[in-house]
């Protein structure tokens, strides 16, 4: 558990909104609006083995930087439990931009106190303001690095290196390629050891107005906003997704997983999203899987 977490706050910390700003005009000059709220508004369905991924995200800003609050819920169809919800805690951060790095502080929460985290961090931005590494935290077994590329300001590749103990080689390498046009992503790649995966995107017509989705995508690809990967691993798509599409295939095993999201909008008089439908289908290579759709809710702030 203390392995995806921190996964989730290093990825969180390293690709962030460089807005050093707050609630009111006076630290806000240009009244840019902004992500304050998101989180899950209902559960139209959920069948089978799939599952319904949702964080409860709150945002604060201020004149140094901002800080959040962040849980991670997932429901698991085949629980065959409405009340079924899998949490253990909250992340709760603080980011200020002094002198071109970021300094984090960042606290994991949890249910239960034996399981909580806590470190302060510091990472250099390169000269275009976004990241280009992310060292382990530490030399326990499962910490990672992140390494970073940009091309004309998109990201063009990320590493990531876990220390691992499991396997006789100690380091587990991913790289990840992403593939842009016309300022869009339209497909990620990543090999690691034996395992290929393969991301492709569709898109609408409708603007990308609070910069959600970002290309980085590590976790999931039904979360359409992160605290920190906005803007500081580089360009967000221009546009919002309607399908996005990931294949996981493992060559030893013979095993493949197939995964696609759809996503609806409903906007409000601004252009902004207000709600997002997400009607997901998942299938492995036995033929198993499931279905499920459910709404986020998004209030924003200035």
């Amino acid at each position: 558990m203390k392995k995806l977490l921190l996964l989730s706050a290093l990825l969180i910390f390293a690709c962030s909104s460089d807005d050093s700003s707050d609630n009111d005009d006076n630290n806000n000059p240009n009244s840019e609006i902004r992500i304050a709220k998101l989180g899950l508004h209902s559960i139209q369905s959920c069948v089978g083995s799939a599952d319904i991924v949702s964080d409860s995200i709150i945002m604060n800003y201020n004149s140094q930087g901002f800080s959040y609050m962040r849980r991670h819920y997932s429901r698991y169809c085949y629980e065959n439990d409405w009340n079924f919800l899998d949490y253990d805690g909250w992340e709760e951060e603080n980011i200020e931009i002094i002198d071109s790095n970021l300094i984090g502080d960042y606290q994991y929460v949890a249910d239960n106190p034996e399981d909580n985290i806590g470190f302060v961090r510091q990472i250099s931005l390169n000269s275009d303001g976004n990241i280009s590494y992310i060292p382990h935290a530490s030399q326990e077994d499962g910490y990672l690095s992140f390494s970073f590329e940009y091309n004309n300001g998109y990201v063009a590749q990320m590493v990531v290196n876990e220390i691992d103990s499991f396997y006789s080689a100690g380091y587990i390498e991913s790289t990840y390629t992403y593939n842009w046009q016309n300022g869009n992503l339209q497909e990620i790649n990543s090999v690691s050891n034996n395992s290929t995966r393969s991301v492709s995107y569709q898109y609408t017509d409708i603007t990308n107005n609070a910069k959600l989705f970002s290309g980085v995508v590590y976790r999931g690809f039904s979360e359409p906003f992160n605290p920190l990967e906005s803007n500081f691993c580089g360009s967000t798509s221009e546009k919002l997704p309607s399908l996005i599409s990931y294949t996981d295939s493992d060559d030893l095993s013979s095993y493949s997983n197939t995964e696609t999201y759809e996503f609806d909008y409903i906007l409000d008089n601004d252009g902004y999203v207000n709600f997002i439908v997400i009607s997901a289908n998942y299938i492995n290579t036995n033929g198993e899987g499931g279905d499920a759709q459910w709404t986020l809710e998004i209030e924003y702030t200035n």
